[in-house]
């Protein structure tokens, strides 16, 4: 007596192959295309990370400033004296070079990728002339792998300040 185990016929395996070599295509072109839209995003959450950190650094030294000026490309922010300490703060500089824009205080170097173009500095809605006057506005676009960025910063001076200031300038 013969007797037959069940099994599966060749036809049916190479079927059952075929569907799994096609889910397996899918689940990889399915991954791929996760995987380049993860590296899309990451890139551009780092690109946002450092928009969002030049703003609020820049907007946070401009309104602890006693005083901006500007110099060739350079903004120079100072400071009045901390009440805390005998030691005056040291200046911040921000250079806005060809393709970065490189924040100095103290030892402490900061680097934003980013190209600043289009740079506007003015003292009461006029253009500055003269590396010696002060600073109350900023106007400049920031390109970012082919997108433009708008940043504007604006300084209110205490009136004892802006009247110094505004006596410094008269004298020239």
């Amino acid at each position: 007596m013969e007797t037959t185990l069940p099994a599966f016929t060749i036809s049916e395996m190479v079927t059952v192959m075929a569907v799994s070599a096609l889910l397996l295509v899918i689940v990889y072109a399915a991954m791929a295309a996760i995987e380049h839209r993860y590296h899309l995003f990451f890139a551009q959450a780092k690109r946002q990370t450092q928009i969002s950190l030049l703003e609020n650094t820049l907007h946070k030294d401009i309104e602890q400033a006693e005083g901006l000026y500007w110099n060739a490309n350079r903004l120079t922010v100072t400071y009045k004296q901390d009440a805390y300490t005998t030691q005056p703060r040291t200046a911040t500089e921000y250079a806005f070079r060809d393709t970065v824009i490189i924040r100095t205080q103290q030892t402490v170097i900061d680097t934003f990728y980013m190209r600043p173009d289009s740079l506007i500095c003015h003292w009461q809605g006029k253009n500055l002339v003269r590396a010696t006057d002060p600073a109350d506005e900023l106007f400049f676009k920031g390109l970012v792998n082919g997108e433009t960025y708008l940043f504007h910063f604006q300084k209110s001076y205490d009136y004892q300040t802006l009247w110094k200031l505004e006596q410094q300038t008269q004298s020239y």
